[in-house]
């Protein structure tokens, strides 16, 4: 039995629901059938996945999953596991804990109640609100970068020198390990310091010693009387009644004899006991006539400190010959970058700084004194012909130069001042430039220079004692108080020391840097040949 319209039927599809055919009139009149399918694209049975390019519910909210997720107006509560990328354009907040199996990429990450962190995507992080915020944290923190802390500690510092005294500053083991070694060690020595010496008559209220006495390590009281006992003829001597006064390299016992209750006499023994200086210095061979060699090599590089900005050079030294092309100590890469000190002959000095030398003679080139006098006039002991301009050096007295380069900001300001100074003299003076430097190019060494395509070169025979290098320029006013009437002083601790050998260790063969710059002196043998070596010697300014 079949049905005919009278009108016809026709059904028209739309997003989502598909009609074949579409929008067509049926009549009902095709034999012996018509068929019409009606299509939605999915699966929409309740195990079929099915989705949705946009849902716009009209009640309250969707119930999914047997009521383990609600979608709400601005709203999601229930479970929800999200297997691919995801993007959210507004602000989601929740309510429990947030599960992230990936990698979490933001732009800044803001956490409150139990704590606060804000990460920023520059790779900065705040930890806390406000400073008095207490963070614990029960593993290891590994910074790459600064770290900063705000409260009662203000640094971690690895400044070896301890110098700026910050209270609030904690020091890493590096730092107090060379503080102590730097330190320590001269406390130690001058608390052990105890040697015997017999006294020459020279009035009855004066007796004279040919010592030194010992000097305190920064921070202690100064050496005095009461770091002696003196006897006299066996019997002690009454503290209360004498003084000590060290007259360059005499110590001189001054007695009051009414308090005493005697006078000294030419015939009596007048023994001290105490806190003398023991004082050492440093033989070298030279390289003359088959000499050794002996040298001391350091790592210090003048470079490393921008000495080309300004420096001052410190340094006592005893020739024991002087010909031609002889260096106490020094460095040169090559000819724009010499930092060098010794003799170029026996009438000449030899200081080699950049590319400038200054070769200089006793009698004639080093005359840039007040006084108009020469280095040979100024100091006719220690020269063959004082008034001669051919004047040579005599071997066998130490001397105390200084050299100076004037302070500046950059090589670019040229030419600055180069003053020698010989005996707390001002001997020379000229503009140099000092513009080329040689890099990691190799250290210094004492007893000959280091030329550093080669080594060892053009050693000295001479005895040192008491070099100190400076990153900045010292005034004349320094150079007279660190001649010291022809006493050495200790220098340890003054601004700017950079390099500070004393030569005092009496054994071994290791050169200490008191600098706290670490840069030791290590005996060099020729050809491994240690009975080469440098000697240690009593024999001191």
């Amino acid at each position: 039995m079949a049905f005919k319209f009278q009108s016809p039927l026709v059904f028209i599809g739309s997003t989502g629901f598909t009609v074949d055919p579409n929008n067509t009139e049926l009549f009902g009149n095709v034999s012996p059938s018509q068929t019409t399918t009606f299509s939605i694209g999915q699966a929409v049975s309740t195990g079929s996945n099915v989705q949705f390019n946009q849902v716009t519910p009209t009640a309250e909210k969707f119930i999914i999953d047997n009521e383990d997720l609600f979608l709400k107006s601005g709203e999601i509560s229930g479970s929800l596991t999200v297997s691919s990328n995801t993007t959210i354009a507004q602000k989601l907040t929740g309510s429990q804990d947030l599960t992230i199996l990936g990698i979490l990429t933001a732009e800044k990450i803001e956490t409150e109640l139990t704590q606060s962190v804000t990460l920023f995507e520059s790779g900065s992080t705040i930890f806390g609100d406000t400073s008095d915020d207490t963070h614990q944290f029960s593993g290891s923190i590994l910074s790459s970068g600064s770290l900063k802390l705000v409260t009662s500690i203000s640094e971690i510092s690895n400044d070896t020198s301890l110098a700026d005294s910050n209270a609030s500053g904690i020091v890493t083991e590096n730092a107090l390990r060379n503080y102590l070694d730097d330190n320590v060690d001269g406390i130690q020595s001058y608390l052990r310091k105890s040697f015997t010496h017999t006294g020459s008559f020279v009035s009855t209220s004066t007796s004279s010693f040919t010592a030194i006495s010992a000097s305190a390590p920064s921070g202690y009281t100064a050496t005095s009387e009461d770091d002696f006992m003196f006897f006299i003829n066996g019997q002690l001597m009454e503290h209360d009644a004498i003084a000590i006064e060290q007259s360059s390299s005499v110590l001189l016992l001054k007695v009051d004899n009414d308090s005493l209750g005697y006078d000294l006499e030419s015939k009596d023994e007048i023994v001290a006991w105490g806190k003398f200086d023991t004082s050492y210095s440093l033989t070298f061979s030279g390289d003359k006539g088959g000499a050794a060699e002996s040298h001391v090599t350091t790592d210090f590089n003048p470079d490393d400190y921008d000495l080309n900005l300004g420096f001052t050079v410190s340094y006592w030294i005893r020739p024991d010959e002087v010909g031609t092309n002889m260096f106490a100590f020094g460095r040169k890469h090559n000819n724009q970058q010499r930092f060098v000190f010794g003799v170029s002959q026996a009438n000449k000095i030899h200081i080699g700084i950049g590319s400038n030398k200054l070769l200089g003679t006793w009698g004639n080139g080093l005359a840039s004194h007040a006084s108009g006098q020469t280095a040979a006039e100024l100091f006719p002991d220690l020269f063959t012909t004082p008034h001669d301009s051919d004047s040579d050096l005599i071997p066998g007295t130490w001397m105390h130069f200084v050299v100076t380069y004037a302070d500046r900001e950059s090589t670019d300001e040229g030419s600055v001042a180069r003053i020698v100074y010989l005996n707390g003299e001002l001997i020379k003076t000229a503009n140099i430039n000092w513009s080329s430097t040689g890099g990691s190019t190799g250290g210094m060494y004492f007893g000959a220079r280091n030329l550093t395509t080669v080594g060892y070169n053009y050693g000295m025979a001479c005895g040192l004692d008491e070099i100190a290098i400076f990153g900045e320029e010292k005034d004349s006013v320094w150079v007279t108080n660190t001649y010291n009437g022809g006493t050495p002083t200790d220098l340890q601790g003054q601004s700017g020391l950079v390099g500070y050998w004393k030569f005092n260790e009496g054994s071994g063969t290791t050169v200490k840097d008191y600098s706290g710059n670490d840069n030791h002196g290590t005996f060099g043998a020729i050809s491994g040949d240690t009975t080469a070596y440098p000697t240690w010697s009593t024999d001191t300014p």
